[in-house]
């Protein structure tokens, strides 16, 4: 099941005879998928997908901006810093992938910018309004961590933190502010009464432990657990009791958030570059107007991109002639004429793939014959008694040997003759 095989439903059919069946929306798409734009140079289309970041921002709407590389979320990181629009960076680097729940929790909060790669968050829902469960965990985390561990976290396996610049300060209730200072209180103690320091990676262990008790157990139980021991009870009630209080007070700030949200629009996604296969681009497209949620997505090409010109598009004729009709500018086109071309190109390279993955089918086939009579003969061993797989053994020592005596000794001499009778007879 994929959300996206639609376009591709001619090549499951002719390949592996696949029908694509089609299923409805639970509910209404009301996503606004706005014209792509086109740029002749790469400069003016990331000054534009900048602009559009700052645009957004300033009205509260969260914005996810979808990259091809690396590289390119790095370089509209440096830009959007250039202009102090705060944001995050979602890619394969291991200093931003360790935070990928962390991130993607908080993309659907008001005045969020989230860059991402391809890959990046895929299969988790944006959650207009924040993820109350992670943000909980956040703020248990950052008021208990440094009492429990002094050491400092590796950026490379734990990743940098999380910026919430730009982002509201969600309000937490007396019970939730008493219940997280004495949980700091408890592990200060536990820290202190350890002959040994504690590693910060067991300090994150521990408040996972409490936290996944308190999701198990919930908020009632956890109290009663409380109420039946003293004063000083164990640290992993007390995280797990400040969790469960604190996501109550995260529920209620991010239902509000995410209503105020969907009412600015919800989320927008900006798409930096056609992709080499439409499935992709519609990948990126569904992050917005998730489950009935209001959304838009727009597209900015350069014709300076990386799929254009890997695909042999006349690049400088094309940029000529955007120019003249731009009087030399970099401003956007949303001419159907030029975005068809585009689109065009986008299609030609599908089915160049096509065939390479056409090509590596059928020579799997060939393969597979082979594949398949291993299988049967592991199968007929593995299952067989010892009698069968004995005899069986022994029809392939005969056949060895045949091939043996054959290719080696020739028939008119004695030796083949006595070979033959003692292996026959």
């Amino acid at each position: 099941m994929t959300g996206t095989a639609k376009t591709e439903e001619k090549e499951f059919l002719k390949m592996f005879k696949m029908p694509v069946i089609e299923v409805p929306t639970n509910l209404p798409n009301i996503r606004v998928d706005l014209p792509i734009q086109a740029f002749a140079t790469l400069r003016g289309k990331w000054q534009y997908v900048r602009e559009e970041v700052e645009s957004m921002f300033q009205l509260g709407r969260p914005v996810l901006v979808g990259t091809t590389s690396v590289e390119s979320s790095e370089y509209l990181s440096d830009l959007l810093k250039s202009r102090n629009i705060p944001h995050n960076v979602l890619n394969a680097r291991p200093k931003y992938a360790a935070r990928e729940a962390e991130i993607i929790a908080q993309a659907g909060r008001k005045h969020a910018i989230t860059i991402s790669t391809n890959m990046a968050g895929r299969g988790t829902d944006i959650i207009l309004g924040g993820n109350p469960k992670m943000l909980a965990k956040e703020i248990v985390e950052d008021n208990v961590l440094p009492f429990l561990s002094h050491d400092t976290p590796d950026v490379e396996t734990e990743g940098e933190s999380t910026s919430h610049k730009g982002l509201s300060k969600i309000k937490l209730g007396p019970s939730s502010l008493a219940l997280l200072a004495k949980a700091a209180i408890m592990a200060k103690y536990v820290h202190k009464s350890e002959s040994n320091e504690w590693s910060f990676q067991k300090a994150k262990s521990t408040i996972m432990e409490s936290i996944e008790m308190s999701n198990t157990i919930g908020l009632e139980k956890l109290q009663e657990c409380v109420a039946e021991v003293t004063e000083m009870y164990p640290l992993c009630d007390a995280i797990a009791l400040a969790y469960a209080t604190v996501l109550k007070d995260c529920e209620i700030h991010c239902f509000d958030e995410g209503a105020e949200v969907k009412t600015l629009g919800g989320l927008h996604v900006i798409g930096t570059s056609l992709h080499e296969s439409r499935r992709i681009d519609n990948q990126l497209r569904g992050r917005a107007g998730r489950q009935g949620d209001p959304g838009s997505t727009r597209f900015m090409v350069s014709l300076q991109d990386e799929m254009f010109r890997k695909f042999n598009l006349d690049t400088e004729w094309a940029v000529r002639l955007i120019s003249r009709i731009t009087n030399g500018e970099d401003i956007a086109i949303e001419s159907n004429a030029v975005v068809k071309q585009l689109l065009g190109l986008q299609i030609n390279a599908e089915k160049y793939y096509f065939g390479i993955r056409k090509n590596l089918v059928e020579f799997d086939e060939v393969l597979e014959v082979q594949r398949k009579h291993i299988y049967s003969l592991r199968q007929v061993i593995l299952s067989g008694d010892s009698e069968s797989c004995s005899e069986q053994i022994f029809q392939y020592m005969q056949a060895v040997v045949d091939e043996i005596i054959l290719g080696n000794v020739d028939p008119q001499k004695v030796l083949y003759l006595a070979l033959l009778f003692i292996y026959h007879f």
